[in-house]
């Protein structure tokens, strides 16, 4: 069955909104409020700030599907990342937080992914990555681009450790912050990040878009017993989007 259309679900997008989450349809069917991110829509809020914004403290569950993703690899992709200005991870699963373009406190993070090759994903309200992107394709040859389109999700929280006690067999507890694990959550192939968010403790998980809908369901209903919800960018990302 074809997917219905942000028309069709009555939401009226840019014809610049070319990007859409996998779990797209099920956000809205919980009544998500809408805001365009870089050229795509992203969940902002569900409910009051203030009761998202206690849920984020606890547990909360996040998508943040629709930010940029631009993938590299040649044996020159470090070397070019530099020239960019890009503060380039030394060894293969390290993160470090992109500078952006001075607009924003969230501009995203780079993952090494390999000895020549990289994940960027964007923060909000910041165009870095896009910018890299375009720069990238001004030089064919010198490297290739890698298309990404994994979802993006966040569990945040005190609780959110919880959640994939539940569903992985890795302790995070035992994982320093800022370094990618690859792993599966809930028999899903996953991409694991501890890190925080204004302070708040959390996890962002990349997984193939084909699972999306399944593995958001399942930490759906894993933070539901857990007295946890789902809630938007908003709460995650403070500051960044109007009220």
């Amino acid at each position: 069955m074809t997917e219905p259309s942000m028309t069709e679900q009555g939401i009226t997008m840019p014809e610049t909104a070319a990007r859409q989450s996998p779990i797209h349809h099920l956000l809205d069917a919980l009544g998500a409020e809408w805001r365009i991110v870089n050229g795509a829509p992203v969940a902002v809020r569900f409910d009051s700030a203030e009761s998202e914004a206690d849920a984020n403290e606890t547990l909360g569950l996040c998508d943040l599907s629709g930010l940029t993703k631009l993938g590299l690899k040649g044996c020159d992709a470090a070397g070019w990342l530099a020239e960019q200005n890009v503060d380039v991870p030394a060894t293969i699963y390290e993160t470090r937080r992109l500078a952006g373009d001075g607009r924003c406190e969230d501009a995203g993070i780079i993952v090494r992914l390999g000895a020549d090759e990289f994940l960027l994903e964007s923060g909000v309200d910041d165009r870095s990555v896009s910018s890299l992107g375009e720069r990238l394709d001004e030089h064919p040859g010198r490297l290739d681009r890698v298309e990404h389109q994994e979802a993006t999700f966040v569990l945040i929280g005190s609780r959110a450790n919880g959640v994939l006690t539940q569903s992985c067999a890795v302790n995070f507890e035992d994982i320093e912050a800022d370094r990618l694990v690859m792993t599966r959550v809930a028999g899903v192939n996953c991409s694991v990040l501890r890190q925080t968010h204004d302070g708040v403790p959390g996890f962002r998980l990349w997984a193939d878009c084909s699972y999306a809908v399944y593995l958001w369901q399942t930490l759906a209903e894993i933070c539901e017993s857990l007295d946890g919800r789902v809630i938007g960018a908003a709460a995650v990302l403070p500051g960044h989007f109007a009220t």
